[in-house]
């Protein structure tokens, strides 16, 4: 069976149309995302104040999220 890839439309370009288009074009497939606002990351625009995370690590721990590099 021959791999076909696949062209989707994501609507939205907060956390889940991010992900969504990663990991489709992870897995070779294209995609484009629909946002109505001027401004990507939908509620995490506001993530931040004054430079600090706000939010809690279990919402932003994505395995390539910057900064949640582990000690070794």
């Amino acid at each position: 069976m021959d791999f076909k890839p696949l062209q989707v439309g994501i609507i939205g370009c907060g956390t889940s149309g991010l992900v969504t288009l990663k990991e489709l074009l992870a897995e070779g497939h294209d995609g484009i995302v629909f946002e109505k606002s001027d401004a990507i990351g939908g509620l995490f625009q506001t993530a931040y104040q004054q430079g600090y995370m706000i939010s809690s690590n279990v919402v932003t721990m994505f395995s390539d999220f910057f900064g949640l590099e582990q000690d070794k």
